[in-house]
């Protein structure tokens, strides 16, 4: 298996974070990458904790997922130790949560969510834990792994979850517990095909940015994965515009 690598687009003094999505990798955003280093972006896509790995239980590890929120403030300071002063960053799903929480801890030009339940309360009611089954145990069949024993480390895997899922849950919160304190420009993209969270996700944070300058855009016919989805060059132009319109002097 060729596990995706963190990839660095470097072309101008404007800086792109791109994060990826819970059991995702920077394959994740790299088609928006590349668009954005079409457009004369530099876009950096790290890895958060525990992904592009082999091992599957490195995802619902506690000790990767109480990093996530320090994953993304060593990808700003990377940056800025290389010289860039104007960054953006931008996530889908939980990367779009990692995005987010660097307004807090970092000087963003300019943030944004992709199809991110922020203000969803728990996301073990959410579509996740089902969908994160299914991909656990494609996974683990790809690897070869005997079926008396696959079933036996689903349910490991179920188990561990929870507590994974518990961390996110407190990352939203803390964003939710100061949304009103937000004031920089902020990109949403809403999935109306969203598989994994609530479709109406994305309009309760725009909603809750009442600070905030947003663009918000709905994508009725996408699903999740909107950066790969077949309505993604339409959503790449949206972001191409919002971050066209930024004050990048």
């Amino acid at each position: 298996m060729k596990l995706a690598k963190p990839f660095l687009f470097e072309e101008s003094e404007r800086a792109v974070i791109l994060f990826h999505a819970f059991t995702g990798s920077s394959n994740d955003v790299r088609m928006l990458g590349r668009r954005l280093q079409r457009e004369g972006y530099t876009v950096y896509a790290p890895h958060l904790s525990g992904h592009a790995t082999e091992n599957v239980y490195d995802l619902v590890n506690t000790k990767n997922a109480k990093r996530w929120v320090a994953d993304g403030q060593a990808a700003y300071d990377f940056l800025q130790a290389k010289g860039y002063k104007k960054i953006v960053a931008l996530g889908l799903s939980l990367g779009g949560s990692i995005a987010t929480s660097l307004i807090f801890d970092r000087d963003l030009l300019a943030a944004g969510s992709f199809c991110t339940p922020i203000m969803t309360d728990d996301m073990g009611e959410s579509n996740v834990p089902s969908e994160f089954i299914q991909y656990a145990k494609r996974v683990l069949q790809q690897q070869g792994t005997p079926g008396a024993d696959l079933y036996g480390q689903l349910d490991h895997l179920k188990q561990d979850l929870k507590p994974t899922l518990d961390i996110v849950n407190a990352i939203n919160q803390a964003i939710t517990d100061r949304v009103s304190e937000i004031n920089l420009p902020y990109y949403i993209a809403s999935a109306g095909q969203d598989e994994f969270v609530d479709a109406n996700s994305g309009k309760k944070l725009a909603e809750a940015l009442v600070s905030a300058p947003v663009d918000y855009n709905e994508f009725p016919k996408s699903g999740h994965v909107i950066t790969v989805d077949k309505c993604h060059k339409e959503f790449e132009e949206t972001v191409v515009n919002f971050l066209a319109q930024l004050d990048w002097t």
